[in-house]
């Protein structure tokens, strides 16, 4: 996808890079940077992504350092889960 079909999924979702950024206790600057290609970022593309309920390799097909499988699977994926739990809840109010 390119940041401006970035943009309008998210805004299609209801959300603004403002509601990410702040959602996340990123600057929406960040966010703009990434989905501009001028910065990357794992994070915030996994945020983009997790909003716009789609692989991260969907959204940056172009970027190959982002996709899943260059991540190291948790060693503790019980705690990583509770925490997946709690930011979903976050991002969901």
């Amino acid at each position: 996808m390119n940041a401006q079909e970035i943009k309008t999924s998210l805004y299609q979702k209801g959300f603004t890079l403002g509601m990410l950024a702040e959602a996340t206790d990123t600057t929406a600057s960040s966010f703009s940077a990434v989905i501009h290609r001028k910065s990357h970022s794992q994070r915030i593309a996994n945020i983009i992504s997790k909003a716009l309920d789609c692989a991260v390799e969907d959204v940056f097909p172009d970027i190959p350092e982002y996709s899943l499988s260059h991540i190291k699977p948790p060693r503790n994926s019980l705690k990583r889960a509770e925490k997946i739990a709690a930011l979903q809840q976050r991002l969901a109010s």
